[in-house]
């Protein structure tokens, strides 16, 4: 497996990227499909396994996503898609991050188990593509083509890199709940993990959990995720959250999808 915070892992990333973009489907990425996208859980047999898939799975509905909209992505549509990583994508990732190193991660090695330092370290280098991305923005706004090369080179590369570390942790995670943790232990760390990403993060991460537990668990699985939540972390979802998502993140990437510049987005409010 490769390792993030090398230079040659990176060219070898943007090499192994460029050839997955330039075969992707130029189609609407919400087929209907029904199963985990993961390269190594591919049939969930238990809690320890669909755990681990909860935010691994949203966060690979956006890299589908965004590998449609990257290869025809023009500097006029680059506002709208910043935007959307400022407001939902990074918030995701970084409240993600947090979640790990400060919450599960620990609640794991205090019941006895070794993780891997690499799991926590790969996030620097997640980190450091991130501040390049962001780095790019003024650039790439300003209509500078070279700039925005830049920019889908190192979305590919970040996106190739953050799967090889989702498929590291999804070969790590389910074994040591299976020796070390409860499944009442873990729901405990989970329900923390909700109420640490406060309102705004949850605006941002829930529906698309939510949204692609649909496509690999199915709307009677997705829906009985949203029925274990918290009331008013359910009433919100239902009622400002997902309308908030079809509008600002589903809309946005389909407009973007078809070589629109996406309108100012809606306020559904409650952050």
């Amino acid at each position: 497996m490769a390792s993030i915070s090398t230079e040659h892992t990176r060219e070898q990333a943007m090499t192994k990227a460029g050839e997955v973009s330039a075969t992707a489907s130029t189609a609407s990425t919400e087929e209907v499909r029904r199963g985990p996208t993961s390269r190594v859980i591919r049939d969930p047999k238990c809690w320890q396994d669909e755990g681990i898939l909860v935010p691994h799975e949203a966060f690979r509905w956006y890299f589908r996503n965004f590998r449609s909209v990257l290869p025809r992505l023009t500097t006029a549509q680059a506002p709208a898609f910043y935007k959307l990583l400022e407001d939902y994508f990074f918030v995701s990732l970084e409240h993600h991050h947090h979640a790990e190193e400060e919450l599960y991660n620990p609640m794991i090695e205090a019941k006895g188990a070794t993780l891997p330092e690499k799991i926590t370290a790969d996030h620097e280098g997640i980190i450091q593509y991130v501040a390049e991305i962001r780095a790019l923005r003024s650039a790439v706004e300003a209509g500078d083509e070279a700039a925005l090369a830049k920019l889908k080179a190192t979305f590919d590369a970040f996106m190739v890199d953050t799967e090889d570390h989702l498929a590291e942790e999804e070969e790590i995670y389910p074994q040591l709940l299976k020796d070390y943790v409860t499944e009442e232990e873990e729901r405990a760390c989970v329900d923390k993990i909700i109420q640490s990403l406060g309102l705004g993060g949850n605006m941002a991460f829930l529906p698309v959990i939510v949204h692609a537990m649909t496509l690999w668990k199915g709307k009677e699985g997705a829906e009985g995720f949203v029925e274990s939540l918290p009331p008013p972390i359910k009433m919100l979802y239902r009622n400002f959250w997902k309308p908030d998502f079809e509008r600002n993140q589903l809309g946005v990437l389909r407009a973007l999808e078809r070589g629109e510049v996406p309108k100012s987005p809606a306020l559904f409010g409650c952050w």
